[in-house]
């Protein structure tokens, strides 16, 4: 391509950087075929700033039981391009935007040149869908005080199901239609299974025999 002279001998081009980051791209100049003096030149290309858009929220296991579980709740920050940061200038907060239980608010930062912070969500008694968000600070550090300005919504979020845990026999119950039924006759009961904080499960496995008297059982749903 054609330079811009500037004049005293000297020559100008413009170098638009491409979308990828982390390589190296290196210029060669020559005068009438003869490498200069020096010869080459090189530019690092890396990440831009964090993106709300291009940076990602995510949970693991995504379904977990009630009463304490945890699941690790993982930020990845990219820019624009959807490069990796690699500079550790950016803040991230964690909340519970919809749905029960808690998040660890003061995340962990895996460390120089990942753009990874994780945190953890923990489960209460409650099941249900969850929804957990994250705030980005491209420019809160040292102290990430927050709430604060500069924090945007991170657009991606991490999606949990809370799903009741085992059945517990103490807080099971059967029940029938009716408490008399004429001789030859059927009546309906059925059996309720819950967790230990009284959530209805399907997590377990039901035996029902006749203790006194006679008759049969027939299973229906």
């Amino acid at each position: 391509p054609s330079a811009t002279n500037i004049g005293f001998g000297q020559y100008r081009w413009q170098f638009v950087a491409g979308t990828v980051a982390g390589i190296t791209v290196e210029f060669t100049g020559r005068l009438n075929g003869l490498a200069l003096q020096t010869s080459t030149a090189s530019i690092r290309l890396v990440p831009g700033p964090a993106s709300i858009t291009t940076s990602t929220v995510s949970a693991s296991p995504n379904t977990i039981t009630v009463g304490g579980s945890t699941s690790t709740i993982t930020v990845q920050l990219r820019d624009a391009f959807g490069n990796t940061i690699t500079d550790d200038a950016d803040c991230v907060r964690l909340f519970v935007t919809s749905g029960p239980g808690s998040v660890t608010q003061v995340p962990v930062y895996a460390g120089f040149g990942t753009g990874r912070w994780t945190g953890t969500y923990t489960s209460t008694g409650t099941p249900g869908p969850v929804v957990v968000s994250a705030f980005l600070n491209p420019d809160a550090q040292p102290n990430c005080t927050f709430p604060g300005a500069g924090y945007q919504t991170i657009l991606d979020t991490a999606q949990l199901n809370v799903i009741p845990g085992p059945a517990v026999a103490a807080q099971s119950f059967i029940t029938s239609t009716a408490s008399s039924v004429v001789v030859g006759q059927p009546v309906n009961f059925r059996v309720e299974l819950r967790d230990q904080f009284n959530n209805p499960t399907t997590n377990g496995t039901v035996n029902i025999a006749i203790e006194d008297g006679g008759g049969s059982l027939t299973a229906t749903v």
